[in-house]
């Protein structure tokens, strides 16, 4: 005795078709029971994967005076971001809870006339409320030479 069971205790031979087989349907199998509670778990939300978009748009705030190539491309990318247009000086009020709304704020003032030397500016409120909003991990676009000036004060 060698120790190998005869092929009568077996039961039936498997040859090798059967065996690559088997080995696929487990493969399978274990693919869906690895995946599928990621994506039931992306799919109602209860965690999120950063490469892969979510259900519901960005929301983005705008400060100041966007160009028109810049609001044509956020309308034509609507199912990813939803934006909103302010002055700086509709944020004069509660700034912090105003930002805190927003996914990511966008300060483009880059298109205000030059002769306006302190039109590119932020109030002191604001510009703490934007600071704030960052520091606590909100994102920031700046546009260029936008926000370098604080309003009130001395510039008026």
């Amino acid at each position: 005795m060698d120790g190998d069971m005869p092929e009568e205790a077996l039961g039936k031979k498997l040859n090798r078709k059967t065996l690559i087989i088997i080995a696929a349907v487990v493969i399978c199998l274990m693919l869906v029971v690895s995946i599928a509670p990621a994506f039931l778990g992306y799919k109602f939300e209860i965690w999120e994967f950063p490469f892969l978009p979510s259900g519901k748009p960005m929301q983005m705030l705008v400060i100041g005076e966007p160009s028109i190539d810049l609001l044509g491309d956020l309308d034509s990318q609507r199912d990813l971001v939803y934006y909103q247009v302010k002055n700086p000086a509709d944020l004069k009020f509660a700034p912090r809870e105003q930002l805190a709304q927003y996914d990511i704020i966008l300060l483009d003032q880059h298109l205000y006339p030059p002769e306006e030397k302190y039109s590119k500016s932020v109030s002191r409120t604001l510009g703490e409320a934007i600071e704030n909003y960052v520091s606590s991990g909100g994102k920031l676009i700046v546009v260029m030479d936008s926000g370098i000036y604080q309003s009130g004060g001395i510039y008026g």
